[in-house]
Order: structure tokens, then C-alpha cells, then sequence
């Protein structure tokens, strides 16, 4: 009896929490904002310094995230300090002169552009910790949203399937360790949504819900495009497509598009396509360069050699537990979907044949999935994937968006099942998959399993493809969805760290001498000397405008100073990281240490003839260069020099 009042209790709370969803989220974003809740593991700055990191309330940050908090936020940082006026199109902080920041690694502007991208908004009217927090939370608590409203679509509004599906997407280790970088979040809520939107509209008579709806789409159109990201973009727009054309077909053309909603469609389309032409007009030249770079400008890809891949979603679940080295050189790019292969083919080819649902959403996706995965385990010829947009496309990337797809075909599949396989033939199912599914993802990494987490792995997954099984069975999809609760919150809640603020920042002295110097001379460009990345850009963070700080495009005018002949062209003409060391005598050298990293020799002459007035080292170079050179500030083991 008291089982029964407490299974009922929580099924009042529950439907509670259902009906106020939206507003319980409101209520928490604001919360999260206020207090300056994120995830970054910008705490990383503070370790660095041998500092303690005060910001730090849960989890641990992450070394191996430095596309985040040693480039993506500082950048975002020094939005809030360019010299002239905050957030500019235009950068004068980053590369050291004019460089667009909006376009390319997108960071938060005042312009009419930032209306494709509304979870910058907070940068523009908050504090720097307080912005941070709107673009984390925002980000997060979306996607569970997005994600769960579309698991009501995908499941026929079964909520306790919903939910789960909405874990998989937020949780799921290929989100969470791209959480803030490459648009991958912001790409998974806009496809969502605007499926979302574009079924209401197909769906409702009512003319301004109808006109909310296209207004909705145009944004999430504008905010999937600005990702720029080709290579999770295309596999995406697959995805998309057949999401797209699967609300077409299940349309009741009863609700016909009228004249009134013709015009309000001209008109959101004139907009939005007058606003995406001022964009791309003014970083056309962006564009250009970008396009014409060795790297990442010349890829071109045909795909094929990730077959072997199909299987390590198994060692996804242990990587936030094991730490950046384990199971992979890193575990950012080994970062998955766990889409439980092959059930994800197996139980929709199940519901298709047997049970003989021609669901349409089921043949489109299986469709789509099949021709991603193909791509990514054996290729096509080149004219095939030039054709498709594929060649832009990296196969893993590919591989790894495939396996939204077969998260959505997984979900599907469990809401339309009519009748569970037997015991003995889940019992059979689930042996057999989980030793071939562990056995192939160990073979990947033997080192990365011990005995003992071998058999733990091999048991975790024995269950749930034995549960996955015996669905639609009551208990059994119960009983899935809480140890996939408990498998999801391993594997991706605990990859980034919760924390309170980046104040951590700007108590690190090193950080207030720059920031000191720079105040008395915003226009003065400085060279970070000698120490790598990510070292070269720790002044940006004040607004400092440094040359080295990490090239987001190539500044070919500069090199061109040093290079005049083109000698190293194809060397410095892409996306880099940049070391500068100082040499005594000598031309400029250039070197690629790897495909985004740059190293630079150079001498004394050689800096101001680029226009660098300010050396940021932790080398003593007045033994050599005192007559060349004042020392400006010492701080710790730091140095800044003017150069005279």
C-alpha cells in the first residue's frame, strides 16, 4: 500500500514537472545565469599558474578541451575588450589586426547577424561570467528541451521513452565532449526545432502560430548555416532532409497553405535571405581566404576506413571515468553517439518485417543512415562524394553524426515493436552481440581493458541488449530506460566540470601585468615569445592584441613582410596555432609541426619590421638584446619587453 502511494505521489509530481516544463527550465536558466553556472574548463588558466581554481564547485576541467578554454573563450573574452568598442564585427584583438570573429569560430557581435545566434545574447548586456553562463546553460537546458519535444514526435508522446531519448542526445559522449566548439550543439537543437516547427505549422489552422512557426525555422535555418562546420553540417543536412521529408509525407493537406500564409512566407524569406547576403558580404572576403587555405581549405575526401570504429560506442561510456589518456590518443575525436549498433538496424528492420509497420520515418532514415555509413566505413569514388557534398567531410566526422540517426531509428523501433522476442532468444541475442560488440571495441584499444573492466563491460551491455530484446514488454523497456539513465549520466555528465565564474582569470598576476601594460597602450601589438600554445593567447583575455594568438584565418599580409617570395606559402596559409621564437640573425623560418600548428624563428628586426612593440617571453633576453629592448614589467617567471 505504501509502494502504491509513493509510485502515485511521483506520478503527480511528474505530471506536474510535464505540464510546467517550460517554466521550470525558465526558472533554472535564469538561476544558472545569475549565479554564473558553466561548464567551461577554463579553471585549466589557474593549474597552469600553479593557482588554486576557486571556481571550481563540481567535476574536474579538462586539459584535452583547449579548442575551449584556451582559444574559443578567450576569444569570446576579449569580445568584451577590444579597443574602440565592445564586440565587434571586426576584431583588432585577435592575429593582431582586423579579423573576423563572427564568421569564423563565431564569437558573440553587435550586429543584426547575432539574431541567427541567440545564445550569444547574454555577452551583450551581461558581465563576462554572467555571459559565459547564458551561453552554457542556454545551450544545455535547450537541447534537453528540443531534444525531449522531439522525442515526443519520434515515440508517439510515450513521455518515459521521450526522456530517455532526450538523455541520449544531451549526454552522449560525442556532445559533451564538443559541447562548446565546432557549432555541434547549436546544429543538434536547430534540426530538431525546426522539425518541431515545421510539423506545428503543418498542423495548425492558425495563422499567427503559423507565422511564429516560420519565423522559428527561418532562425534555426540561419543559425544551422553560420555553424560552418562542413564536415557535421552535410551528414547533418542528410539527417535533416529525410526529417523533413518524412513531415511532408505524413502532411494532412487539409491545412492548405493559404495566400495569407504565402506572403508571410515571402516576406520571413526576403528577410531572412536579405539578412544572410549582408553576412556573407561582409565576410565574403573571409570566405575567400578560408577556401583557398592548405589547411582546411584543400580537404577533399572519399571516405571509408571506419568500419572498424562501429563498435567502440562500448568504450565511450568509460571515458569521462578514465581521463583524457585512456582508451584513445583523445577521446574528444574517439567521442560517439551510443546508438547501441546493430540493434539500431536490427529492431527497425524487425519492425518493418516483421511486425509489418511500413513506417515512413523508419524507411527514410535507414535509408539515410545506411548511405552515411557506407561513406564513412568504405567510401565512394571521388565523382560520388564531390556530388554529395561528401568530399568536405572528414569519414569520421561522418561516422560520428550517423549515429544520431540511429539513435532516433533505436527510439522509433522501441515505440512501434509489437511483441518482445522470447527469453531464450534474448538471452541468445544478447550474448552474442555483447561479445562480439566488446570483443571488437577491446581489440580496438587492447590496453585500455583490464580483466576486471572487461567483465563489467561485457555485463553492462549483456542487460541491455538482453532488455532491448524483450521490448515492447512494460518491464522491460522500464528497466532499459533506467540503466540507460545511469550508462548516460556516466558517460557525459561527468565529462565537463560545473563551475562558478571566470573571475579565476583575472587573479592570476600574470594576467593584471599584461592587462596593466596593455591599458596604457590598447593599440600596441605584442608577440607571446618562446612559450607554446596556450600560453599565445593568455593576453587576448584583456584585450591585448597579439600576433600569435591563434590564427583563425592566415594573415598573409604579415608573413608576405617575411616571406616575400612565397617560399613558405603552403607553411603559414591556414588555420594555426603559433609559436614565435627569437633568433639572433637570420631570415624568418617557418615550420609545420602539425596540420594547425605554426612555428615561426625570427629576429628582433624581424618583429618590428611586422609591428610588434611588446614581447610577452618567460626567457631573460636582456643579456642579448638590453640595447634592443626595455623591460617593461617582471612578474613570477614572466617577462614583458618593449621593443625600442
Amino acid at each position: 500500500m505504501n509502494m502504491k502511494k509513493m509510485w502515485k505521489s511521483v506520478a503527480i509530481i511528474g505530471d506536474f514537472v510535464y505540464r510546467k516544463r517550460w517554466w521550470i527550465a525558465a526558472a533554472l536558466f535564469i538561476l544558472c545565469v545569475v549565479f554564473g553556472i558553466n561548464g567551461s574548463s577554463i579553471g585549466e588558466w589557474s593549474t597552469l599558474f600553479g593557482m588554486e581554481d576557486r571556481g571550481l564547485l563540481l567535476g574536474v576541467s579538462r586539459e584535452i578541451r583547449g579548442d575551449e578554454w584556451a582559444t574559443s573563450t578567450p576569444m569570446a573574452l576579449s569580445q568584451y575588450f577590444n579597443p574602440g568598442h565592445a564586440f565587434p564585427y571586426f576584431s583588432d584583438v585577435v592575429r593582431g589586426m582586423t579579423t573576423d570573429v563572427f564568421l569564423e569560430y563565431g564569437q558573440p557581435v553587435k550586429s543584426l547577424a547575432v539574431l541567427f545566434r541567440p545564445f550569444h545574447w547574454g555577452y551583450l548586456f551581461l558581465p563576462p561570467s554572467m555571459g559565459l553562463a547564458f551561453y552554457w546553460c542556454g545551450r544545455y537546458i535547450m537541447l534537453f528541451m528540443v531534444s525531449f519535444e522531439m522525442g515526443m514526435l519520434l515515440v508517439k508522446q510515450r513521455k518515459r521513452l521521450a526522456l530517455i531519448y532526450a538523455f541520449f542526445i544531451v549526454w552522449s559522449p560525442l556532445v559533451q565532449w564538443w559541447f562548446a566548439i565546432n557549432g555541434l550543439v547549436e546544429m543538434l537543437i536547430y534540426v530538431q526545432l525546426s522539425i518541431i516547427l515545421l510539423r506545428l505549422y503543418l498542423s495548425t489552422v492558425i495563422f499567427w502560430k503559423r507565422v511564429m512557426c516560420v519565423v522559428g525555422v527561418a532562425i534555426c535555418a540561419g543559425g544551422f548555416v553560420l555553424a560552418l562546420y562542413p564536415a557535421w553540417m552535410i551528414p547533418l543536412g542528410y539527417i535533416l532532409l529525410g526529417l523533413i521529408i518524412w513531415s511532408f509525407w505524413e502532411w494532412n493537406k487539409k491545412n492548405k497553405i493559404t495566400r495569407l500564409d504565402a506572403v508571410a512566407l515571402f516576406i520571413v524569406g526576403i528577410c531572412f535571405l536579405g539578412l544572410m547576403a549582408y553576412i556573407f558580404s561582409r565576410s565574403w572576403e573571409t570566405i575567400v581566404t578560408i577556401m583557398n587555405t592548405s589547411y582546411p581549405g584543400e580537404r577533399f575526401e572519399t571516405g571509408g576506413g571506419y568500419g572498424e570504429h562501429l563498435f567502440n560506442y562500448v568504450s565511450n561510456i568509460w571515458y569521462a571515468l578514465k581521463g583524457e589518456g585512456a582508451g584513445a590518443a583523445n577521446v574528444c575525436e574517439a567521442a560517439q553517439f551510443i546508438d547501441f549498433f546493430p540493434l539500431c538496424y536490427i529492431l527497425p528492420s524487425v519492425v518493418l518485417l516483421r511486425d509489418k509497420i511500413k513506417d515512413k520515418l523508419m524507411i527514410i532514415l535507414l535509408i539515410v543512415s545506411l548511405f552515411l555509413e557506407i561513406y564513412a566505413a568504405i567510401g565512394y569514388p571521388a565523382l560520388v562524394a564531390k556530388y554529395t557534398f561528401l568530399s568536405m567531410c572528414t569519414p569520421y566526422r561522418v561516422y560520428q553524426i550517423t549515429g544520431f540517426g540511429n539513435v532516433i531509428l533505436l527510439v522509433r523501433s522501441l515505440a512501434l515493436l509489437e511483441k518482445p522476442f522470447s527469453r531464450g532468444m534474448a538471452f541468445l541475442g544478447g550474448s552474442l552481440i555483447s561479445y562480439v560488440s566488446v570483443g571488437l571495441a577491446r581489440q580496438l584499444d587492447p590496453e585500455y581493458y583490464s580483466l576486471r573492466l572487461l567483465i563489467i563491460t561485457f555485463g553492462i551491455f549483456f542487460v541491455l541488449f538482453y532488455l532491448l530484446f524483450r521490448c515492447p514488454s512494460k518491464n522491460a523497456v522500464r528497466s532499459w530506460g533506467f540503466l540507460c539513465f545511469f550508462v548516460m549520466a556516466v558517460s557525459g555528465i561527468l565529462v565537463n566540470p560545473i563551475r562558478r565564474g571566470c573571475e579565476n582569470i583575472y587573479e592570476i598576476p600574470v594576467v593584471q601585468s599584461i592587462q596593466k601594460v596593455h591599458e596604457q597602450d590598447e593599440r600596441g601589438l605584442w608577440i607571446v615569445e618562446g612559450l607554446a600554445y596556450p600560453m599565445t593567447n593568455l593576453p587576448i583575455m584583456v584585450g591585448a592584441p597579439t600576433i600569435n594568438s591563434t590564427n583563425i584565418y592566415p594573415a598573409l599580409e604579415r608573413w608576405k613582410i617575411l616571406d616575400p617570395n612565397g617560399e613558405y606559402y603552403d607553411i603559414y596559409n591556414r588555420y594555426a596555432h603559433i609559436w614565435i621564437n627569437l633568433k639572433e640573425s637570420g631570415k624568418a623560418e617557418f615550420y609545420n609541426q602539425a596540420s594547425d600548428c605554426l612555428t615561426v624563428n625570427m629576429t628582433l628586426e624581424d618583429m618590428k619590421r611586422i609591428g610588434a612593440k611588446y614581447l610577452f617571453t618567460g626567457s631573460d633576453l636582456m643579456e642579448i638584446y638590453g640595447d634592443k629592448l626595455s623591460l617593461v614589467m617582471e612578474t613570477e617567471n614572466y617577462k614583458i619587453y618593449q621593443i625600442k
